[in-house]
């Protein structure tokens, strides 16, 4: 399957590094790679995940993070890339699922 990271879904991934590199120098560049590490696992398990409204979600194996997708004939869609200590409605909403 291929897989398609969405300009949401890489904004997302963006946001966090520069919020983890504020934390700490370097911090950020090693939640890019854990993240993508977590979508490369896609390629083989999507759709195993739970499904909430429209989107699976798969959560990162080493930050609070929920990759969201969707599974689309031979493509698997990442749509976005979540703090999970986000308010869950704001999830909701970002997600089209309110």
């Amino acid at each position: 399957m291929i897989v398609r990271l969405l300009l949401e879904a890489r904004l997302d991934i963006f946001e966090a590094s520069r919020f983890y590199d504020r934390q700490k120098d370097g911090l950020g560049d090693y939640f890019v790679s854990c993240i993508f590490q977590d979508i490369e696992r896609l390629e083989r398990f999507a759709g195993i995940h739970e499904k909430r409204g429209n989107y699976c979600r798969l959560i990162s194996e080493h930050f609070p993070f929920m990759i969201c997708y969707q599974l689309a004939s031979n493509e698997i869609q990442i749509v976005a890339v979540l703090d999970c200590r986000q308010d869950p409605i704001a999830i909701s909403r970002r997600l089209g699922n309110d």
